[in-house]
């Protein structure tokens, strides 16, 4: 699973620490610091 986020989003880091947690393999992906990130979300 693919979070989109940003550095400072504590909820996006707590989802993704949640998910892992359960065992499903979570991404964070800053869209702040990686215009492919912020174009994949968008899209």
């Amino acid at each position: 699973m693919i979070i989109y986020g940003a550095s400072w989003c504590e909820p996006c880091h707590q989802a993704a620490d949640y998910l892992r947690s359960k065992g499903i393999a979570a991404a964070v992906r800053d869209i702040e610091e990686d215009a492919g990130a912020a174009a994949e979300m968008q899209d």
